[in-house]
């Protein structure tokens, strides 16, 4: 569930008791990764996209799909934080961007939409992302969309 307030969002990009994603990310994974993108939350790097194109196991990558192009952001990650329980929150603010003025008229009229982690790396055959995963963005989605 995504909180708004005005261009502000607040929510839970990964939470070990309850999967958002059909990926299962370890928590040592998880904590490594969003622990290394603090750093450009700090530095006032992390945007994000709303609805990016989606690569699924048929599908050739193709470069700007891990590319994350200002264009394209939708919004800028404010703050990034470990919660006790290991759960992972992200606050946000909606650009003014063509994607970031969708983004805040979705969240204001409360649409379900859910975030997403963008990476590389293997996922075996049961979803479960290996050790190799690489953080790259965390986008959002509309709930039930396929990632």
């Amino acid at each position: 569930m995504i909180e708004v307030e005005g261009v502000n969002f607040k929510c839970v990009v990964f939470d070990p008791n309850n999967r958002i994603s059909r990926y299962i990310y370890s928590q040592e994974i998880i904590d490594r990764e969003l622990s290394k993108y603090v750093e450009s939350v700090k530095d006032g790097t992390a945007l994000g996209r709303f609805n990016p194109p989606l690569l699924d196991e048929n599908s050739e990558p193709y470069p700007t799909f891990y590319e994350i192009n200002p264009l394209n952001c939708a919004f800028e990650i404010t703050n990034l934080a470990r919660k006790e329980d290991g759960s992972w929150e992200v606050e946000g603010n909606t650009l003014k961007t063509p994607y970031g003025e969708i983004l805040k008229s979705l969240l204001v009229d409360g649409v379900r939409l859910k975030p997403t982690l963008l990476g590389t790396g293997n996922v075996d055959e049961n979803n479960v992302v290996g050790d190799d995963f690489s953080l790259i963005a965390i986008d959002i989605m509309p709930e039930g969309t396929k990632e």
